[in-house]
């Protein structure tokens, strides 16, 4: 079980991102993280894996969340990342199987295989020795996923994947997040566009400021939540068809 307790955020502005998010959600399944601009849902992820100053308390079954560091992957948003950096999308992939190395250990052959296995799920292998700078946007999305694969968590925490990539991209990335589910790994991914909230998710979380509602996507995204979240201006489809 997936567990939040009273987590709040107030970065140095003074500025309450969020206040008294509440979630027990179980494991193995995908969570949308959905609510306007602004509500918090970037801080919810970071005060969750600890990367923000934070209240509140997070457990995974039980067991506190920071000494579960080795079994999470995270994924920030492409903004918040360097493209510049001088890194081949292998090495950049390989780095996600540092957590599982030993204290003072490099990777060596077997992790180079591991990322290449990674690549390949993400129709990008033959693109290992190109610098991250040459890709385009949904390109450098895949290989942040397959260097997530690379990591072999548990919990994987995904920060809006499928802004600005192409739809190729999305297709590709979204197999390999279902193809995660069945292996026993839960996934939470900050998503803005509400048509394909049914499509992507088994769960969603309502964010604005507070969480204003969580659980199954049909217990969550209906007209009065949405209202709630956004105003009464949305209009979104919330049937079986949308």
């Amino acid at each position: 079980m997936f567990k939040v307790n009273n987590l709040g955020v107030t970065y140095n502005n003074k500025v309450r991102a969020l206040e008294n998010a509440n979630v027990e959600l179980p494991l193995g399944k995908i969570y949308g993280i959905i609510g306007p601009n602004g509500a918090g849902k970037s801080s919810f992820i970071k005060g969750v894996l600890n990367l923000v100053k934070h209240t509140g308390e997070v457990t995974v079954d039980g067991t506190l969340i920071k000494k579960k560091q080795r079994d999470i992957s995270y994924v920030a948003q492409r903004s918040d990342l360097d493209m510049t950096f001088p890194i081949s999308v292998l090495q950049c992939v390989v780095l996600g199987t540092i957590p599982g190395l030993g204290l003072f250990k490099r990777p060596g052959k077997k992790e180079f295989e591991i990322a290449k296995e990674a690549l390949e799920k993400v129709g990008m292998l033959d693109y290992k020795d190109n610098q991250i700078g040459e890709l385009s946007g949904g390109q450098f999305q895949r290989v942040l996923i397959a260097r997530a694969l690379a990591q072999k968590s548990k919990l994987v925490f995904l920060d809006e994947p499928f802004v600005g990539i192409d739809v190729h991209s999305e297709e590709i990335i979204i197999k390999v997040i279902r193809d995660l589910r069945k292996e026993g790994v839960t996934i939470f991914i900050i998503h803005h566009d509400l048509s394909k909230a049914r499509d992507y998710f088994d769960g969603l979380i309502l964010i604005n400021k507070t969480i204003l509602a969580y659980g199954n996507v049909d217990d969550v995204f209906t007209e009065e939540n949405l209202k709630l979240a956004y105003g009464s201006n949305i209009f979104v489809k919330v049937g079986e068809n949308s």
